[in-house]
C-alpha cells in the first residue's frame, strides 16, 4: 500500500482522532500529571522547545490530532472501509498462503494489524551502521500469536 493509498484509505484522520480521544483520556485518568489532555502537551511543548526537543521531532501530528473532534461520519466511513481492505486483504493473503504470520521492518506493519483487530509484536533486531535501534514486527491473525509463541517454546 502506497503512503497516498493510506492517506486516501482514512487511516491518517482516523489516527488522529483517536490518538487525541485515548490520550486525552488517558492522562485524564493519572492520579498525577502536569498535563492532562493532549492540549497540555501542546502548550508544554511551546513553554518548554529546548526540552522537549521541538526542533528536532516537531509536533505536527500532536497539532493534526488537537484539531479533530472525534470519531464522526468521516471516521466512521474510514473504520468501515479499512476493516474491508483487512479482511479482502491480510487475510485472504495469509489464509490462501496457509501463512503462520507476517514479518516486517520496524513498525511498519502495526497500523494495518491494529486497523484489523490483528495482533502484533515488535522485538529488538539490532543497529544499524550508524548506531541507530531497529526492530522487527511480527503480526498475525486474531490468535496466531499465542499459537506461535507456543509452538517455538
Amino acid at each position: 500500500m502506497s503512503s497516498i493509498d493510506v492517506v486516501q484509505s482514512g487511516e491518517h484522520a482516523l489516527m488522529l482522532a483517536e490518538f487525541k480521544l485515548s490520550l486525552n483520556s488517558y492522562l485524564s485518568e493519572l492520579a498525577s500529571s502536569p498535563v492532562r489532555s493532549l492540549s497540555d502537551i501542546i502548550e508544554l511543548n511551546k513553554n518548554h522547545p529546548f526540552e522537549e526537543r521541538v526542533a528536532e521531532f516537531g509536533q505536527d501530528y500532536l497539532l493534526q490530532s488537537e484539531a479533530t473532534n472525534g470519531i464522526g461520519p468521516t471516521e466512521e466511513r474510514a473504520i468501515l472501509k479499512l476493516n474491508k481492505m483487512c479482511k479482502r486483504g491480510l487475510e485472504k493473503i495469509m489464509k490462501e498462503n496457509q501463512l503462520d504470520a507476517v514479518v516486517a521492518p520496524g513498525a511498519s506493519a502495526h497500523s494495518l494489524l491494529a486497523i484489523g483487530g490483528y495482533p502484533a509484536i515488535t522485538v529488538p533486531a539490532g543497529y544499524a551502521a550508524n548506531g541507530v535501534p531497529f526492530a522487527i514486527c511480527f503480526g498475525g491473525l486474531k490468535g496466531s500469536l499465542i499459537h506461535l509463541s507456543r509452538e517455538r517454546r
